[in-house]
């Protein structure tokens, strides 16, 4: 997981949320402010979601999984984490090329003592 990516996330996400919660629990008592706070509260947690998804090597547009609510948040924890993937497989690769050199280093050696 990309940490910046995910630090944004949490600093933009987690304030949507708590503005949302304010905003519906404001428009249970027929406020006319409500609106606007859940409508903020809604973009910045799909900005935060759209962080999150390219902290995981996904594409920023699983943001509009948020539109699904808890379900959503849930979908995108769930999702496999791209970048660790990647990150390994370059890990793998690199001891790959290691290995091939120290067997080519090896038959050269081999080949000069014959």
């Amino acid at each position: 997981m990309i940490k910046k990516y995910n630090n944004i996330s949490l600093a933009v996400g987690a304030p949507g949320i708590i503005l949302q919660i304010v905003g519906f629990v404001m428009s249970s008592g027929e406020s006319q402010g409500a609106s606007p706070l859940i409508l903020l509260g809604t973009i910045m947690l799909m900005v935060g979601l759209g962080y999150y998804a390219a902290a995981k090597g996904r594409s920023p547009l699983w943001c509009l999984a948020g539109c699904a609510g808890i379900l959503g948040l849930i979908l995108l924890a769930l999702l496999k984490d791209l970048d660790e993937q990647k990150t390994a497989d370059d890990h793998v690769s690199s001891l790959e090329t290691e290995l091939a050199e120290k067997q080519k280093r090896i038959d050269e050696m081999k080949s000069g003592d014959s």
